[in-house]
């Protein structure tokens, strides 16, 4: 019987491309899934200029929501969201169902979901309710790893900053307004050294302005992922005495309750065929833009 044939943005030897080739196999433990919509994030774009290392071929993408084909937890037709880290199912965290400590990432080492299909461990799948738009559901995955700073060591009676005026500090932002938090994006070493009892980074600006920020004895939180190694301002930080804490994702149950009620409109963008990946990468590419997403013929 002849395989199944579908459309597939992958990495090339030279920025991405649209192939035509079989529908992804289905181990065992994983769903197969319909991608219905995928947000473009600047991981993408890093892998696909090669910033970021990545396999030639490998389907790219990590945002999505999809319609479930096959799967031991949900039935046939669920919408659901998706978590990118897949556990390698040997660490500790893994054996005591914890954070895997070493995952596979969705889009980088795994094939992704610029793809009409997509075949991923079933433990990643959380469900979605129908009454969220499309491109919302697909928009859980930048929503949970924002609130991800909710598990840092903050308080509200705190004074906070989020360094960067791009997309994601402003959902971070707006995520800490919401619960409460005395929040600003707006801030200059100039004027704001020493102001600010944590200081929430977003690779938007270097280190050294989060060091300079930040009180003594404050907290930097460090919630951005950049393809390569930052500079990094040791000795000021030892003589602040400085503590550091790396964040990764809330629970993404805790993104799609929020989901709902954040003001994010203004944040999502177009969506754009598959075939169209080439306009939407270039317009991902302006810092001005909004969260753009791709459509698979298939969804």
């Amino acid at each position: 019987m002849a395989a199944t044939m579908m459309m597939a943005l992958c990495r090339a030897r030279e920025g991405a491309v649209l192939e035509r080739r079989p529908s992804p196999t289905l181990a065992p433990g994983e769903a197969r899934l319909r991608v219905l919509l995928a947000g473009v994030c600047r991981t993408d774009l890093y892998a696909a200029n090669g910033v970021l290392p990545v396999a030639i071929g490998r389907v790219l993408g990590h945002e999505v929501v999809a319609e479930v084909m096959t799967s031991s937890r949900f039935a046939a037709g669920t919408r659901v969201t998706v978590h990118p880290w897949i556990g390698c199912a040997r660490c500790a965290e893994c054996q005591n169902g914890t954070e895997c400590s070493s995952p596979r990432v969705l889009g980088v080492d795994a094939d992704g979901a610029f793809a009409e299909e997509l075949c991923i461990d079933d433990a990643c799948l959380h469900q979605v309710p129908r009454e969220l738009s499309l491109r919302r559901a697909a928009y859980i995955e930048p929503i949970a790893a924002s609130m991800a700073v909710l598990r840092a060591p903050i308080t509200r009676a705190q004074r906070g900053v989020v360094l960067g005026t791009g997309r994601i500090a402003t959902l971070t932002t707006r995520i800490l307004e919401h619960e409460g938090f005395d929040i600003c994006q707006l801030a200059t070493v100039a004027t704001d050294a020493g102001a600010f009892d944590y200081v929430i980074e977003t690779n938007e600006r270097p280190i050294a302005d989060a060091v300079a920020l930040v009180k003594a004895r404050g907290l930097v939180v460090l919630k951005s992922r950049p393809p390569a190694s930052v500079p990094f301002d040791l000795a000021t930080a030892v003589k602040k005495q400085l503590t550091f804490v790396a964040v990764a994702y809330a629970p993404f149950g805790d993104a799609l309750a929020l989901a709902p009620n954040l003001d994010l409109d203004d944040l999502l963008g177009d969506v754009y065929p598959l075939e169209r990946f080439a306009v939407a990468f270039e317009r991902a590419n302006e810092v001005s833009s909004p969260k753009l997403f791709l459509e698979p013929k298939g969804g």
